[in-house]
């Protein structure tokens, strides 16, 4: 532990608009961030500050790069978890990071959960944090909710569970694991949202030797390792088409066929699927199959968010705290004041967003008793709470002020676009990617309801601009193959970053 009690996290990129957003962030989240803008100052920094926890690296770097980075770490803190970031999905890069020893492994653009689901999961010991804790209720909805699951856990039928973020879905999940028959077998996990589909789909199904560039050896996937257990699929709904498919006829024939095999491989596993979206309403959005969805949907439940659990939140932060405390080697409890704002407080980040502030309290507390200000509860929240969903804003045509990277990179795309008046091969100029990928990006705001058309103004003679007409406009509208960069406004490094 650094002397404020933060976790200290390394951010080496050389975008600087990148290294800078998750820095932020990660801030927020109560770490403590070091920057390094090459892998030069990176291994500079692992050298004189061997407090540093975790590190967080671009793969492609001017000088040293992110494998440059992993080695170096491992050679001076091997115990040091190191997490490789690209902007170009690559199964032979991943490959590599996993084997040169990168506990994982992010496709730019990534979402901020994600990234804290894996920084928790790094942590040496992290696995003790884990607790049924945001499992105990009082609340007469969750205790039904607990009561089925403990029933459905003797049964072999599948299970969705879908809640917001941070509403302890995961939690439930393991737990049902460990209710079930399936117990003694293995309890195996997936953020289907977390990986690239080209990747996504031998990290599932495995691949043969000599299957793709860099497959040395053969690996098995997901399922083949869940076999005799429990697979959590997380976040399923963001599992693209193709492979619904594919996780469809597995889910019927009970056997998979590994990338480059001969032959289908029979497995014994027990599905639980979670989602923080409404997959029903994917299903009729033509996003997520029917025949999928039923499969998938052999019991449903809908955990509910912490604001309609008010009783569980005191309870629920006296355990946080207790927890936190022992860590410390002292006794800590809430003023009064603290409970009547713990109370109050909207939570919209749940369960997840809680353990957080009383962690945070639990370190500035300068006395016995937590107060108020240690809480450091603002009306930022309460903003996020008031905030139009997604849905909504989509909808209405409007722009979300958003967390994710992923949105984050929409948000700069969309403005350069506007500030260019619609002039896609400048703006792709700008943004340093290529135009193929820049209408790709364009294409998919557009399916979701976003506004991506502005007035184009197009020159005829020196100084005589005029609006494009709607015929013109549509002339610059161009379907694209698929491919993915994470476009930063201070400078770009081309698709293949």
């Amino acid at each position: 532990m650094t002397e404020n009690g933060c976790r200290k996290i390394l951010v080496v990129d050389d975008e600087v608009g990148i290294r800078r957003g998750l820095s932020t962030s990660l801030q927020a989240l109560g770490y403590e961030v070091v920057e390094a803008p090459s892998g030069e100052e990176a291994v500079y920094q692992i050298s004189n500050q061997p407090d540093i926890q975790c590190i967080l690296t671009d793969y492609k770097m001017p000088g040293l790069d992110g494998f440059d980075v992993l080695k170096e770490a491992k050679k001076l803190h091997p115990e040091t978890p190191v997490i490789m970031m690209t902007g170009h999905a690559n199964i032979h890069h991943a490959v590599s990071a996993i084997q040169s020893g990168a506990i994982d492994y992010l496709c730019k653009p990534f979402g901020m959960e994600d990234l804290e689901r894996l920084l928790g999961r790094s942590f040496k010991n992290e696995s003790k944090r884990e607790s049924s804790a945001d499992l105990e209720t009082s609340d007469p909805q969750f205790s039904l909710i607990l009561r089925r699951a403990k029933k459905l856990a003797k049964s072999e039928v599948p299970i969705l569970v879908e809640g917001a973020s941070g509403t302890g879905k995961e939690v439930l999940a393991r737990k049902i694991h460990e209710w079930s028959l399936r117990s003694s077998g293995p309890w195996v996990a997936i953020n289907c949202a977390a990986l690239p589909s080209g990747l996504l789909e031998s990290e599932l199904f495995g691949y043969e030797r000599g299957a793709f560039t860099g497959a040395v050896e053969r690996k098995l996937g997901r399922f083949e390792q869940a076999s005799g257990g429990t697979l959590l699929l997380d976040e399923i709904g963001d599992l693209d088409l193709s492979l619904q498919a594919k996780l469809l006829r597995v889910l019927q024939e009970s056997e998979v066929d590994r990338l480059g095999g001969k032959r289908p491989i029979a497995v014994n596993v027990r599905i639980i699927a979670t989602t923080n979206q409404d997959l029903a309403d994917l299903v009729r959005q033509g996003r997520f199959r029917e025949d999928l969805y039923f499969r998938l949907y052999g019991m449903r439940f809908k955990l509910p968010s912490l604001k309609d659990r008010p009783n569980d939140v005191v309870s629920l932060a006296e355990k946080f705290l207790v927890r936190e405390a022992n860590k410390q080697g002292r006794s800590l409890s809430f003023s009064s004041e603290a409970v009547a704002q713990l109370k109050n407080y909207p939570w919209p980040g749940n369960i997840r967003q809680l353990e957080r502030c009383v962690e945070k309290a639990a370190i500035l507390a300068e006395g016995r008793v937590v107060v108020v200000e240690d809480l450091e509860l603002d009306d930022g929240a309460l903003e996020l709470e008031r905030r139009p969903s997604r849905d909504r804003l989509s909808q209405e045509g409007a722009q979300p002020n958003t967390q994710s990277i992923k949105e984050m990179e929409r948000e700069v795309i969309l403005e350069s676009l506007r500030a260019h008046h619609g002039n896609r091969t400048h703006t792709a100029r700008a943004l340093g990617m290529s135009l193929r990928t820049l209408r790709h990006k364009l294409k998919q705001y557009r399916e979701h309801g976003y506004q991506v058309e502005f007035n184009r103004q197009i020159s005829i003679g020196k100084n005589s601009p005029l609006d494009a007409s709607n015929a013109q406009l549509e002339a610059f509208r161009a379907d694209s193959s698929v491919g993915e960069v994470f476009a930063c406004p201070d400078k770009g490094k081309g698709e293949n970053h």
